[in-house]
């Protein structure tokens, strides 16, 4: 599959899908061929991010860093404490993500 996204252009990542699902329907290992029904399923949603490159991969690993703060806060008395210490945190990241982030923020 990161091969999938490596390819140079649009018309060969398509193609390099194609030729994916297709062998994964024909490979007779019932765990892949559940994985590339999936893949099948979500298809259109798959060829878009080919098509224009996005990603959340940043924006989930920001998330990953809030998750493991509040797991490690248990002693901070109010909010205000939480939330100072993602933003301490997280300010760094925060600048690189831009206004997408805040975007959905708030």
């Amino acid at each position: 599959m990161r091969l999938i996204f490596k390819q140079d252009s649009y018309r060969l990542a398509v193609l390099a899908f194609g030729r994916f699902l297709r062998s994964g329907r024909l490979c007779g290992i019932p765990e892949f061929a559940a994985l590339v029904e999936k893949l099948y399923r979500n298809k259109k949603y798959i060829l878009a991010t080919l098509k224009h490159g996005l990603s959340t991969g940043k924006l989930e690993a920001m998330n990953n860093i809030i998750k493991s703060i509040i797991r490690r806060s248990f002693g901070f008395r109010n909010v205000d404490n939480l939330i100072a210490m993602i933003y301490l945190r997280t300010s760094a990241n925060l600048e690189r993500l831009g206004e997408f982030f805040f975007h959905f923020v708030g």
